[in-house]
């Protein structure tokens, strides 16, 4: 499957009539989706409320599931995982639960919190909502942060 035939599969997943902007953006998520893209490199999408960030990801996700790529969706906050879920119609995770492990119950044994063992493969991971990500660390260096952490890289197209 080429660029094209990607970003064509990605576009007939919105459920409504994309603006020339948001095919413009179906585009460049389909070239990120390329094997010419390196493995480490972050797609980071900004935009303001009600531009459809959230459906196009969604789409995204829908797409790269029926080419065989493993998705994992993540937002800082349950209401926003949950929100994110029900676009994609997907699980999503909050952040923490999906990259921490917390052990013992805190009563009759002490907690621990340790980073989880990334198991996906062949996998995409995307943060929605990542303007929430609060603290004195930009946001950018969070999100590196965690496709580090997380992200076993992955080719959908040629």
């Amino acid at each position: 499957m080429d660029v094209m035939d990607f970003a064509q599969l990605v576009l007939e997943q919105v459920p409504y009539e994309p603006t020339s902007q948001q095919i413009e953006l179906i585009a460049a998520l389909a070239r990120y989706c390329s094997r010419a893209t390196p493995s480490d490199s972050v797609f980071l999408l900004n935009g303001y409320a009600g531009t459809g960030k959230t459906s196009l990801c969604a789409a995204l996700v829908r797409a790269l599931n029926g080419v065989g790529i493993g998705t994992v969706l993540m937002a800082p906050t349950g209401r926003a995982a949950k929100v994110f879920s029900a676009f994609a119609g997907h699980q999503a995770y909050t952040i923490h639960r999906r990259i921490y492990n917390v052990g013992g119950n805190g009563i009759t044994q002490s907690r621990t919190v340790r980073v989880a063992e990334n198991r996906a493969h062949n996998t995409v991971f995307i943060v929605d909502e990542a303007s929430m990500i609060g603290g004195d660390t930009p946001r950018e260096a969070i999100c590196l942060k965690i496709w580090y952490t997380m992200c076993t890289p992955a080719s959908t197209v040629a």
